[in-house]
């Protein structure tokens, strides 16, 4: 890890853009009207990121928020939830196929990384997520154990970039050395793999799990995370399928224990309801 190389640091949390021309001007207005307009995707769409290009101008730090793993459950007439986890991880594999077929890959790293993770069925911890460095300084195919946060992927983006902590918490971290080693060793590129399935496939109607997706709040962090996970548990393994419980130190386990099971009684008396629609 260099700090004085220009290195590219995409911190990626969690959609994509549709077609643009190249030699389009990106603007801050246009990127707001590539973002409101990136409904729909084609297969075989190309993407354009302008902040690779060879020139003395390139950012040595890009921030991407890929969207499409809070899926929009099972409402009707919305993309699959697999539908947009695939559009997501297409996406992201065309990022690092085109960083790593640049100019600047040699000396660039991304981290990868979930949202904040509360209550998932980890088994060692609810808060616990993957996290991945790809790099030609990552260990190539290492899996890591090694306790990080966080703050630890911010702490090593800041020890790479030369960059000072934002403040006492960052400047603590523990960096993720284990990742890394001192010499490049991997700096093949990367030749992304397009998705399986059809990436516009679209939740059915009349369902129990519409219905109880209907019912839901309109806002994606307003949704108690128990139903929101219920869902898309269902949406793979079928509408009878009980979801894991959440791991050790969930937030709000207790709380959610006196909740009971609400999603299932909504998933069920929806199930009666299109069954005996008179009744």
């Amino acid at each position: 890890m260099r700090s004085t190389a220009p290195l590219l640091a995409c911190s990626i949390v969690c959609g994509a853009l549709p077609s643009i021309a190249a030699a389009e001007p990106l603007t801050p207005v246009r990127f707001q009207q590539i973002l409101a307009t990136a409904k729909a995707y084609a297969a075989d769409r190309t993407l354009v990121f302008y902040c690779i290009r060879d020139e003395p101008g390139m950012p040595t730090f890009n921030y991407l928020v890929l969207t499409n793993d809070h899926t929009q459950t099972l409402s009707a007439g919305a993309r699959t939830p697999r539908a947009m986890v695939a559009d997501n991880d297409e996406f992201l594999g065309k990022v690092v196929d085109t960083i790593s077929h640049s100019p600047i890959w040699k000396e660039s790293a991304i981290f990868v990384i979930e949202d904040d993770s509360q209550d998932g069925a980890d088994h060692v911890d609810a808060h616990r997520i993957p996290a991945f460095v790809i790099s030609p300084y990552a260990k190539q195919g290492a899996v890591v154990h090694t306790r990080y946060d966080f703050l630890s992927v911010i702490r090593s983006m800041e020890l790479i970039m030369g960059m000072k902590p934002l403040g006492l918490f960052d400047e603590v971290a523990t960096p993720m050395y284990d990742a890394f080693l001192n010499e490049p060793s991997n700096d093949a590129p990367f030749d992304a793999i397009g998705a399986k399935i059809d990436l516009l496939e679209t939740n059915p109607s009349g369902t129990a799990g519409a219905r109880a997706a209907a019912e839901l709040p309109k806002c994606l962090d307003c949704i108690r995370q128990r139903d929101l996970d219920a869902l898309l548990w269902k949406s793979v393994h079928g509408l009878d399928a009980v979801p894991p419980p959440p791991g050790p130190n969930a937030v709000g386990e207790v709380e959610r224990e006196e909740e009971g099971e609400a999603i299932e009684e909504r998933l069920l008396e929806a199930g009666q309801r299109a069954k005996d629609p008179d009744g």
